[in-house]
């Protein structure tokens, strides 16, 4: 049965995220809920905030790849439907051929990119954003400065002013 066949609207979902940055691949984050997703990952990407996970600093100007995966089942479920899948194919592959392939089969925590649906889209169209100037954003910003420059000239006008008729 594909991902696709046994997902449906009303199950809980849940999201990884793969990235590849330096040439190397990483699970950044799995089992995350939506909300989860857009806090951690979303937002900052789109505003080109670092990263942060567990002690990892991730600028997302250094990311190359990024891959956002949704699963029905948390992430140590699905590798392990994975690995049974796996076996059963190996199986079924043995059972018909005169060449059969023996050894463990493997479930890595990366393979989840392969078995379930890529949704990267849905949440990332674009390229981090450069930081453009932004005029509100820094008026805003600096509003205490711009106001205490405003006060300061008009004591001084004053002042100067009352200097003036003094003399």
């Amino acid at each position: 049965m594909f991902w696709n066949e046994r997902h449906t609207n009303n199950e809980e979902e849940f999201f990884h995220v793969v990235i590849e940055s330096n040439s190397e691949k990483s699970l950044l984050y799995k089992d995350l809920t939506k909300s989860d997703l857009k806090r951690k990952l979303v937002s900052p990407y789109k505003k080109n905030i670092k990263i942060f996970k567990e002690g990892l600093v991730v600028n997302p100007n250094d990311i190359s790849s990024i891959k956002i995966i949704s699963t029905r089942e948390p992430h140590g479920i699905e590798i392990k439907n994975f690995i049974k899948k796996k076996r059963k194919d190996r199986l079924e592959f043995n059972r018909g051929s005169r060449l059969k392939i023996i050894g463990p089969v493997y479930g890595e925590e990366l393979d989840i990119e392969f078995i379930c649906e890529i949704v990267t889209d849905k949440f990332i169209s674009e390229a981090p954003s450069e930081n453009i100037f932004n005029p509100k954003k820094s008026l805003y910003k600096n509003s205490s400065k711009i106001i205490i420059g405003i006060v300061i000239s008009v004591l001084s006008a004053i002042i100067i002013r009352l200097l003036w008729i003094a003399n």
